[in-house]
Parts: C-alpha cells; structure tokens; sequence
C-alpha cells in the first residue's frame, strides 16, 4: 500500500512538472493573439538594423506590424511635440534624450511603466542582466522610461599636445590608482601647461551635463533628494560653477558662446587649438577620418574631482516608453522590453550589417557589445588606427558603482535647464558674476519648480 502510495505521489509530481513544461512551451502572449495590431514606432539610432529588429519582433508576434515613423531625436521639439500630442499624432512607442519623458511623462504624453517593470522584476532588476540604477522614478513617482543605450561624459584630451607639454596620460578608469590624484587642481595645473604649446588648454562648454558630475565631485547638487528645493545656491555648487567659468575667464579656455561661431568646441579641438575638453564619449566617431590620417591622435581620461569620488559619472541615455495614445499599452511594452533584450541577445549579433559604432559606450547590455568587439565581428579600422587604445570603449564606466544615481532628470528640467544655460553664458562672457546668474537661477528655477509641483497636485 505504501508503494502505491508514493508511485503515486510520484506520478502526481511528474505529471505537473510535465504540465509546467508544456504551458512553458505553449505560454500564450501577454495580449490577444487573434486581434491584428498596429504598432508605429520611431527609427532610433541610424546605425542600428532597425528593419531587422523589427522583423524579429514581427517574427515573434505575428499579429502585429510594425510601421516605422519618425526620427529618434528630434521627435520632441517643442512646440511642434506638443502639437502633435495635443492632436493624438505622437507615436505609439516613443525615443529621447533622459529629459524627454521625464518631462512630457508628467503631462500625460508618456505612460507610467512601473507596473510592467514590476511585473518583469526579475529582468529589469537584476543587475546582470540590465543596469537597474538607470531606472528611476520622476518627480510624481512615476517610471516613463527605461534606457536602451548611452554614453558617458569623459574628458578628451589631444596626446601630441600632452607629451609636448611633458604631461602624463590622466586616469582612463575611476579604479585605477593615478584617479585619487586627478583633482581640480592637478587638472587646472594641466590646462594652464597645455595653454603653453597650443591656443587653449581646455574647453569647457555651458553644458548641464558637465555640470552635474562636477558638482557631485564637489559634494553638491542642482536640486535636493526628494526634488523639492532648486539649491543651486549650494556653496559646493557655486563654487563648482567658479572653477567651470575660470578656465574661460583666464584665457584658457574659450568662451563657449564665441566658439559656436569657429564651429564649436569640438572643431577647435580636432583642430588642435584646444587641448581637452568635456564631452561625451560618442564624439569618438567624429575624430575617427583624422585618426586613420594621422592628423591627430586623441584619448580618453575620466573627469576630475574635488574630494568626492564616488558615483561622478553621467551617462546620458537614449530611452524607449510608451505613449498614451496607444491602442494596446501591452504590445508596445513587449516591443520595448525586446528592444532592451532580445535586440542585443538575438539580432544584433546576428546581423550581418550592424557593426558596434565607436561613439556608442553602449549599457545595459554592455556585455554583448565587447563580445563582438573583442571576438573581432568588426574591423579594427572601425575604430581608428590599429595601434588605437580602446580600453575606454571596453570599459563599462556607465555602472551603479560609477554613476551619479538618480541625475536629476526631473519634471521641469527643461525649462531650468534653458534659465541655466541662459545666465551662465552671461558669466562665461564676463558679463555678470556667478553669484549674479546664481541668484537670478534660483529665482527663475524656485518659481518653476513651485508652479510644476502645484500642477501635480
């Protein structure tokens, strides 16, 4: 009798096992498989196999059809954006910069994704499968989007004009030991000597993105933790926006206004009449013709600090949500998680006309970016001489030990962002004092802030 008992017990076991593996096989879609949707979705990134991708998603989910819109970036200028909301006219999957849904999420043209993320917990928080500290909540507590690649910012430095200074080559990764040392005053020693053999030292633009990392180098920030207060008043952080506009104000820098009128920054420092200069990563792809000329060789180092040197990495990213507008909330989520996924498990290394593009310091799926790079599936001409270091392009600086957490990419950005800019030119071309732009920010940023939070309410 005990026999029969446990055959079958046994017996009871298998057959569930044998259940959960055919309902495994034969799991049904998360939404109705005999309705035909319509998806439109933007191009994204040029050098991405869009067409491909889609294919495979199409491929997965028959029913539905993919319809490629518009462009990636551009896709939310205003006031052109909101018109297009305002008549329904946005597409269903929406792409931009880390400001954009934070910004129109609030407005109700992004959806609120935190009950799919938790729903998927195992994927979208598991730090070996996807970056989750680039997952963060906005001002009203809402997640509109999840990052589907990006690039930090680093500083580039010109290599003639370091060894003709007598310079040493600064840290290329936040653990190698030489980064205690890269502080404000090693770096300011730096421009000053490279101001000696060229034009400028450095070039420092009026970029809220090189301000962030400073001012948390420094141990300040633009807004508090719970996003209430625009404290850019912070001693820690005016004093970072005196050390940014110093280099400019002692001729060591250019002003950044003039420049734009040389063709920027950027030029003068392809041209090497700037030494360094604080930009993202993807800039790489630009230097790459007068790499392979041999008219320039240029590298990679990590920012300075002043003391902080924990989580001073900003890694802008491009993001994927869903618009309001859509028909079936669900199929769009599905096309962004394959995108975050199956995109770079399956297709991309599988394609036959997608290379890695240099300038694409690619998370959270880093991994497979340096397997095809170190298995060889591209030239190594793609990325400038042979002899070209890449340590930089392997290195994941875009981690949750290296990140500046939670950047405030927060409901009104956009509008405090322009104000900043906007009076910060003024100091940069010596026409008022930092304390002066600082105190008219404030004010500026205090009043939108205070009008954004009461339309939450």
């Amino acid at each position: 009798m005990l026999k029969k008992t446990i055959f079958a017990a046994v017996l009871v076991v298998l057959l569930a096992a044998m259940s959960t593996v055919v309902s495994a096989q034969d799991e049904e879609p998360p939404f109705d498989p005999d309705v035909e949707y319509t998806l439109t979705v933007p191009n994204f990134i040029s050098s991405w196999p869009m067409e491909e991708i889609n294919a495979a998603f199409m491929e997965k989910y028959p029913n539905v059809t993919i319809v490629p819109s518009s462009g990636f970036w551009d896709s939310h200028d205003e006031p052109a954006f909101l018109t297009r909301a305002a008549n329904g006219e946005v597409d269903d999957v929406l792409a931009g910069g880390d400001e954009y849904p934070d910004t129109y999420g609030p407005r109700g043209i992004w959806i609120d994704l935190t009950e799919y993320l938790e729903a998927d917990a195992d994927l979208w928080f598991n730090d070996e499968v996807f970056l989750s500290s680039w997952i963060y909540e906005n001002i009203d507590g809402a997640t509109y989007s999840v990052p589907v690649l990006g690039n930090p910012m680093v500083l580039w430095y010109n290599v003639d004009l370091l060894e003709a200074a007598g310079l040493e080559a600064p840290p290329q990764t936040y653990d190698d030991p030489a980064y205690v040392d890269w502080t404000w005053d090693r770096f300011t020693e730096y421009a000053e000597a490279l101001a000696e053999v060229t034009e400028y030292g450095v070039g420092i633009e009026n970029n809220i993105l090189i301000y962030w990392p400073l001012i948390h180098s420094n141990g300040g920030a633009i807004i508090n933790e719970d996003l209430t207060d625009y404290t850019i008043d912070d001693p820690a952080v005016v004093e970072t926006l005196e050390f940014m506009t110093s280099f400019t104000l002692n001729g060591v820098a250019p002003d950044p206004s003039g420049a734009q009128e040389l063709g920027g920054i950027g030029s003068l420092f392809q041209n090497g009449n700037v030494a360094m200069w604080i930009a993202g990563a993807w800039n790489y792809g630009a230097y790459l013709e007068a790499m392979d000329a041999g008219e320039i060789r240029v590298a990679v180092a990590v920012l300075p600090h002043n003391g902080v040197m924990e989580n001073n990495v900003i890694c802008p990213a491009g993001r994927v949500g869903i618009s309001s507008f859509v028909e079936e909330p669900a199929v769009a989520y599905e096309y962004i998680k394959f995108l975050a996924t199956e995109a770079w498990e399956v297709v991309l290394p599988a394609s036959e006309t997608w290379a890695p593009s240099p300038w694409d310091n690619v998370f959270p799926r880093h991994d497979v970016w340096v397997d095809l790079i170190e298995n060889d599936s591209v030239p190594q001409g793609s990325y400038g001489p042979n002899d070209a270091d890449l340590s930089f392009l392997t290195t994941n600086h875009c981690n949750s030990e290296n990140m500046l957490l939670n950047p405030p990419w927060y409901g009104p950005f956009l509008e405090t962002r322009d104000v900043t800019i906007s009076e910060m030119d003024l100091v940069f071309s010596g026409e008022q004092t930092v304390e002066e732009a600082v105190a008219n920010i404030n004010e500026q940023a205090d009043l939108i802030l205070t009008r954004w939070q009461r339309g939450q309410r």
